[in-house]
């Protein structure tokens, strides 16, 4: 696969979720109401939704893997320039849009990498859009700090969505072609009704908690609300923008190490270990935000601060391999789309839950009762996948 052609599906899809963060920088320069943030905050993830059930049930009689990335490119850059005039109805109608590109291209850029590698490389290929996700979880801040030290915070939604215009216009003036060059081979693939394709039952549900997981252990609020969350602990909002900031290039580092080393462990390793660390981690914030401060020191604040920036790192390995398992289970093309599709929308609609409920729960109850919940949700999670699902993962224990 050509490296400019995986920079371009990867920045049409993964490098997206960067518009989750923005509503991180929303509140800290356009100081909106509860209600208001709610509503900006969930926007994105509700156009996810709204992207996903369109490429689901959507059926064209020649509606291509190529046509899908068209209609990304077309609800981003739309959706980029209403973002851009900053005004309340035209960020959230254009955030919807975004969202509705982002969900069909979170779908096809699974599918494309799937059909384009083989077993043993596929995990660490899936590591690349998850190393492009959290260039989309750092890009926000630096666009903050490139309008704080120029002073033109004003035009922040214009300069963060500038990079969308741009691209998405070269997409559609000379960029399809390079896309189109990863599917000359699948030009007679079209996709087909929704309904027309079977999932077995077993496989539905394990995607379904698969995804679960992903949302449970953190990471949509730690992404759309990192900034309140290292605030609550005690930083100051300079110390909390500097972590948010943070956390995304250590996540980088990471992911390109296990990128390097990847294929030296397990899918099972990646998957249930990863996500049995992740709980480990999310517990022990929990436990601290219960127990009392018994110190004027800041030693609280700064082990809150490194816990949450190692479930940021340590949650993003499973939650990046967790999307090709899923699909390597079945054989067709088409059964490739619904289950991506499936697993797309209930990630979406779980993301569109924490990120709606997460303002107000967190005016009225603070962060312990966001947490614990998230907790108390992974926990069971892990049970089913390790007493009633884990067949799916045991036969590679090995590999």
């Amino acid at each position: 696969m050509e490296y400019f052609s995986i920079f371009l599906i990867c920045f049409l899809s993964t490098f997206q979720i960067f518009n989750q963060s923005v509503s991180n920088i929303i509140e800290e320069i356009y100081y909106y109401s509860t209600f208001n943030l709610s509503i900006l905050s969930s926007s994105f993830a509700f156009g996810q939704i709204c992207g996903t059930a369109f490429f689901m049930y959507k059926n064209l009689s020649n509606f291509t893997h190529k046509d899908a990335y068209t209609y990304t490119s077309g609800f981003l850059l739309f959706g980029s320039l209403l973002q851009s005039f900053s005004l309340f109805y035209f960020v959230v109608f254009g955030r919807i849009l975004l969202g509705i590109g982002t969900g069909i291209g979170f779908i096809i850029i699974g599918i494309t990498l799937t059909q384009m590698t083989n077993y043993e490389s596929r995990p660490t290929m899936f590591l690349i859009p998850s190393i492009m996700f959290s260039l989309g979880n750092l890009y926000p801040n630096i666009i903050l700090l490139i309008t704080k030290y120029y002073n033109i915070s004003e035009n922040y939604l214009f300069v963060v969505s500038l990079p969308n215009i741009l691209i998405t216009t070269y997409y559609f003036i000379n960029g399809y072609k390079k896309i189109n060059m990863l599917h000359d081979y699948d030009d007679n693939i079209t996709i087909v009704a929704y309904s027309d394709v079977n999932i077995p039952t077993n496989i539905y549900k394990f995607t379904v908690l698969l995804v679960l997981l992903n949302a449970s252990v953190g990471v949509p609020i730690i992404m759309a609300f990192s900034i309140e969350i290292f605030k609550f602990y005690g930083y100051t909002i300079e110390s909390a923008i500097v972590l948010s900031f943070f956390y995304p290039i250590i996540q980088i580092i990471f992911l390109c190490f296990i990128n390097i080393t990847g294929k030296s462990f397990t899918r099972f390793t990646l998957i249930f270990r990863g996500f049995l660390l992740s709980f480990s981690l999310l517990f022990l914030i929990t436990l601290l935000l219960f127990l009392p401060s018994t110190t004027s020191s800041h030693t609280k604040t700064y082990i809150l601060g490194t816990l949450t920036v190692l479930l940021s790192m340590v949650s993003s390995i499973p939650c990046s391999t967790i999307h090709c398992i899923y699909i390597e289970l079945l054989q067709s093309p088409n059964e490739h789309i619904k289950i991506s599709s499936i697993a797309r929308v209930y990630l979406w609609i779980f993301s569109f839950i924490t990120t709606l409920t997460f303002p107000i729960l967190f005016s009225k109850f603070g962060l312990f009762v966001i947490f614990l919940i998230h907790l108390i949700i992974t926990g069971i999670c892990i049970c089913l996948l390790k007493h009633k699902y884990i067949n799916f993962l045991e036969p590679i224990y090995n590999l």
